[in-house]
Parts: C-alpha cells; structure tokens; sequence
C-alpha cells in the first residue's frame, strides 16, 4: 500500500496585485489510495492521485530479478546481510574504478523486509530499503577499525562484506580484511551508509572520520546489482560464508 503526502491549503491571501500568495496555514494528511471506500477519505483527492498511483503501482511491479532463495535477516550472520552488502562493494567497485574499498558494513535495522524466493519486483527493493541513504566511503587507519569490528562484536554481528571475524566474549577477534590480518597502522577504506558513517546506531567512532560521498543511494547500488546479474542471466544466488561467527 502506497501513501502520497497531500498538502491541503486551507486559506490564502492574496498581498498584492502580482502573482504572489501568503500561506496562513497549511495541513498535512495522508491518504490510502488503494482503499477508495476509507470513511476519511476525500474522493477529489484519491481521483486526483489516482493516475500516479496507477503509474507507481505499474513500475513496483516489474520484474526485476529472481533470487534461489528466500534471504532473512539473521545474526552474527544471515543471506540478506551478505546479499545487500555484497550488492553495494559489488556497484561502488564497478563504477568508482579509482577507490580500493577494503570492506563494507550496513545494519540490519536498515534492512525492512526480507527478500522472496523467486522472482523479485522493483517494490521488493523499496520495501527492503525505503529510506534515501546513500553509500559513504570512510577513511580510517587499522586501530578505528578494531575499534569498529568491537562494536560490530558488541551487536552481535552486522551485516559486512570483505571482512571476517569471531565474536568472543562480546570482542572482536582473528579480524581479516580481504582474508589478510589486520595491519593498524593501515589506512582502510570502509563503504556504509550515511547514517552509520555520521555515528547513527551510536556508531561515534566514525563520526569525525575523513569521508567521500560518491551521490550512490544504498537502494540505487542493489537495484543496479540485481541488474547486472539478470542482464547477464544470472540469479540470485547468496550463502552463509562465516563472515561472522562466535567463537567455540
């Protein structure tokens, strides 16, 4: 079910003789356009809409891609985690030839429904990823990125990509970047979202950290990953590894 913000202008005043209007008051209300018989609604508004929503509703359900598998959230580790940061190192290495991104990290709070077995609509990605983050790409040396895989430890795991680790006793341990050991006095280059890069979730580590912003929506990179992988035949194909894993 799709809602369209509708800005109902109760009371204009017109101040001069040009086209110029001063708004005294304004009221926000949303409307359910695909329940046409709701009490509350007011049909000028539904009818108004009601050629957009068709639209909408026509490109949310396209087909877009097929998955072998249906993908949860899980922790430390699950197939929606790795697919949709497999999905953004995949796209950002693709079109920013000139960065070397070690590894990436999303939350799982950001990702808001699992992904179907079979085929994929363009609303299924809208539905996993509803909000406008973009990817940031973060430059920290190997000791903020210790300090990171504890955080990620603390949580429980996170969805990551290019990265490995244990969990022991609430720590980070045997941490491997691109299957090397860490090294800290490294420089790293870390892909996540906006909200973890500007210390969202608490994340303050990486709040003051060198940062690029290449203008890539998180939603925009899965929707161009799944892409590629149907133009060139393929589906969906996505397994646990041990990214994350407690350790015995």
């Amino acid at each position: 079910m799709y809602r369209f913000p509708i800005l109902l202008f109760l009371f204009f005043a017109i101040t001069s003789c040009r086209t110029h209007y001063t708004l005294h008051h304004t009221k926000v209300s949303s409307v359910a356009l695909d329940n046409i018989h709701e009490p509350m609604a007011d049909t000028s508004d539904v009818n108004f809409m009601l050629p957009y929503k068709n639209q909408v509703d026509a490109i949310m359900e396209k087909i877009i891609g097929e998955s072998e598998t249906a993908l949860e959230k899980n922790s430390p580790e699950g197939l929606l985690g790795n697919f949709a940061t497999d999905a953004c190192m995949q796209t950002l290495a693709n079109q920013l030839k000139d960065e070397k991104i070690d590894f990436c990290f999303l939350n799982n709070g950001g990702l808001r429904t699992p992904m179907p077995k079979g085929k994929w609509k363009m609303g299924n990605v809208f539905e996993l990823m509803p909000f406008e983050n973009e990817l940031v790409l973060v430059y920290v040396n190997g000791k903020a990125v210790i300090e990171l895989c504890d955080f990620i430890a603390a949580k429980g795991g996170m969805p990551v990509s290019g990265i490995s680790m244990e969990i022991k006793a609430g720590k980070a341990q045997n941490i491997l970047i691109k299957n090397l050991p860490i090294e800290s006095e490294k420089k790293y280059c870390i892909l996540t979202s906006d909200f973890l890069a500007n210390g969202g979730d608490k994340l303050t580590m990486l709040a003051a950290a060198e940062k690029k912003v290449p203008g890539i929506k998180v939603r925009d990179a899965i929707l161009s990953y799944i892409e590629s992988q149907t133009t060139i035949g393929k589906t969906i194909s996505v397994k646990l590894e041990g990214r994350i894993t407690n350790a015995k």
